[in-house]
């Protein structure tokens, strides 16, 4: 090669940044600024679906009536809590998930009632006492045994438990007045609600895709890659071996291996951000 000649691997351009990343000094540190982010926009919506029950009822009525119908509670934001996550790939998946588990919650504690149309009382026998144990430890182990995600596991089990121990109190009131017995549609409401404000949470102001996330580790896998050729240039075929290139060289070849550890993910995550516009 001439001396004059262009480099063959050069150093990226200076990325640009937002009012928004600057925020959180993502031109500083990209790591620090996803987590500072992720919790940003938690708490702030966290911090509205929580509003209801901490100040006086009567407050906001139409929020009050969704309460009293079941449609919205305290469970609601715990959902809310489980299912948002750091992109919007990683929270669709949740939130799938998490419908999936109220689901099957809500058809299992349904076939409880099936079996016991009133419930468990003090003059139950012991052999339906036995039915139904068996029944939901062979439900909690197919949870458990089969490939569900972790999300769905949580929630269907977190839900089910709760009837399960309704179902099997005496002196429980589900049935009283005339009601049916067992889970309600309003539960399925609480899922969907706080399944929403993950999503909006992770896309309001901006978007949080994996797929960006993607994008910015292979550009630092490209920059690595090529810093180590030219230090490996420099220290093998060079007149002299230098100790400060050899120790970047190791350096940038260890963070080689965690930046290609963490693109699995996110790679992963974006196919449910994209993956359905095929």
């Amino acid at each position: 090669l001439r001396q004059d000649a262009p480099p063959l691997v050069t150093d990226p351009p200076p990325r640009k940044y937002g009012c928004w990343q600057r925020l959180f000094l993502r031109h500083h540190s990209e790591r620090f600024a996803e987590y500072a982010e992720f919790t940003f926009r938690t708490a702030i919506c966290a911090g509205i679906l929580a509003t209801p029950f901490v100040l006086p009822v009567g407050t906001f009525q139409t929020v009050d009536g969704y309460i009293a119908r079941g449609y919205f509670s305290r469970r609601t934001v715990l959902m809310f809590l489980l299912t948002a996550d750091m992109t919007a790939g990683q929270t669709l998946l949740n939130a799938g998930g998490c419908v999936l588990g109220s689901l099957l919650s809500f058809g299992s504690a349904h076939v409880l009632y099936l079996m016991v149309p009133e419930g468990i009382s003090s003059d139950t026998g012991w052999f339906t006492h036995l039915g139904v144990s068996s029944y939901s430890i062979v439900f909690a182990w197919l949870i458990l045994w089969l490939n569900f995600g972790m999300n769905t596991r949580i929630f269907c089990l977190m839900t089910y438990a709760y009837h399960f121990m309704d179902f099997m109190n005496p002196n429980s009131d589900g049935c009283d007045q005339g009601q049916l017995c067992g889970p309600t549609a309003g539960e399925l409401m609480q899922a969907a609600i706080a399944c929403l404000a993950a999503v909006a949470c992770n896309f309001l102001p901006t978007p949080n895709l994996a797929v960006r996330r993607a994008r910015s580790l292979s550009r630092d896998i490209a920059a690595g890659v090529g810093r180590a050729w030219l230090d490996l240039a420099t220290l093998y075929c060079g007149a002299h071996g230098v100790e400060l290139r050899q120790d970047r060289l190791v350096a940038d070849l260890k963070k080689l291996q965690l930046a290609l550890e963490a693109l699995d993910a996110p790679l992963l995550n974006s196919y449910y951000e994209l993956g359905w516009l095929r």
